[in-house]
């Protein structure tokens, strides 16, 4: 699968300097993550949505207001807590005094950019009133569907499970998220330029939004023309098999992760400046893609969740190896 030497097969000048003009404003935020903004980036040219989880004041929320600022596109922020209900999210019908009419108020849920503070804080019922949403883009409020904005991004945060007061995401919830990021811990080096940055103002204030709605669309409908080379498609396939076979998980890997998946890769393809899908790409992609779906039936008392979903993994990996 040897790249061309045509001018053809290079991303758009233009699409190079949005995406580059993005990276930019979200770095200078965020310190030393930039593997994790660009997956981010990713996630939002491939018409996705991403989960966010870490431990608390990590960056995580930084992370998402830093993409949305960057963005001169409508934006909205909702902290789950355990009363929150459905309809303060989807929004409800509301009774007006002048003519006794029911009209429908739009909840935050109508926005471009949503970001789920803290979403495994929230009950089952009011994170089972995101799937519709999140998979079909509209919500359905007493027997009328509305359509949602586009684009339409959902950043969710999380905090770690065994934090006190939070739920495990439903399998099906989890399973429309394209990515799950993980920030980390700074080194000692990034960690002193973000408390010199951070000493006089929040440079959050300080980013010029770089991208409006017809530039986001354009990416996105961008990245579908990115070509993946049918021996990749046929990998993905055989991987997912295995991984379905697999008796140490408990169910494999679903048509819809392999969707995504597809879209994603197209997505890092672009935002690295090519017109196509190499195998590297597809490993970088396979844990932020995949992990969070699985659900090991046992695993190593040393081991927390993460690790064993990225176990897995790379088991699978050695027994299917990327076409090179």
């Amino acid at each position: 699968m040897d790249p061309l030497e045509t001018a053809e097969q290079h991303s758009s000048p233009s699409h190079d300097e949005a995406i580059k003009s993005l990276m930019a404003q979200i770095e200078s935020v965020i310190y030393g993550s930039t593997h994790s903004i660009k997956l981010l980036i990713s996630c939002f040219i491939a018409g996705g949505h991403a989960l966010i989880e870490d431990r608390p004041g990590v960056g995580k929320t930084a992370l998402a207001k830093a993409l949305a600022k960057s963005c001169s596109i409508q934006f909205n922020r909702v902290q789950f807590t355990p009363d929150l209900m459905p309809s303060d999210i989807t929004g409800a019908l509301v009774w007006r005094p002048t003519d006794g009419e029911l009209i429908f108020r739009k909840g935050p849920i109508f926005t471009n950019i949503l970001l789920g503070d803290e979403l495994n804080r929230a009950s089952p019922r009011v994170q089972s009133a995101l799937l519709e949403a999140m998979n079909e883009s509209q919500v359905t409020v007493d027997g009328t569907t509305h359509k949602l904005s586009s684009p339409f991004f959902f950043i969710a945060t999380q905090n770690p499970h065994e934090d006190a007061g939070c739920h495990s995401l439903p399998e099906a919830q989890l399973d429309r998220f394209y990515v799950k990021l993980q920030m980390g811990s700074p080194n000692p080096e990034t960690e002193l330029e973000l408390l010199l940055s951070r000493s006089s103002e929040d440079p959050i204030q300080n980013i010029n939004p770089c991208l409006d709605e017809n530039g986001a669309l354009h990416l996105q409908e961008s990245s579908k023309s990115i070509q993946i080379d049918p021996v990749l498609l046929r990998w993905l396939i055989e991987f997912a098999n295995i991984s379905r076979k697999d008796q140490n998980v408990m169910r494999g890997l679903s048509p819809r992760a392999l969707l995504q998946m597809n879209s994603i890769a197209k997505a890092w393809a672009l935002i690295h400046h090519r017109k196509w899908v190499e195998p590297n790409d597809f490993q970088e992609l396979l844990t932020p893609v995949f992990a969070h779906r699985l659900i090991p039936r046992q695993f190593n008392q040393h081991q927390n969740l993460d690790e064993a979903q990225s176990t897995l993994i790379q088991h699978w990996l050695e027994q299917c190896p990327l076409p090179q």
